[in-house]
């Protein structure tokens, strides 16, 4: 949002870098399960998705994954 309001409000036409950690928005959402395991020994199962998904063998260690 910063680089959107940089381009837009600032009227400089040029948005911003914006360095951003993935990881952190991850151990957001897995926050929950270190106490899980820890106290409980509950182990979280996928719980999916409801779309339906192709999936193709690219090589021996690598997928491919598309939703439709």
């Amino acid at each position: 949002m910063a680089a959107v309001y940089e381009r837009d409000v600032s009227g400089t036409g040029r948005g911003r870098v914006v360095d951003v950690a993935l990881y952190e928005s991850v151990f957001s959402l897995l926050e929950g399960c270190l106490p899980e395991f820890s106290k409980l020994g509950v182990v979280r199962q996928p719980s999916g998705s409801t779309l339906p998904m192709r999936r193709w063998n690219c090589s021996l260690t690598y997928w491919l994954t598309r939703s439709e």
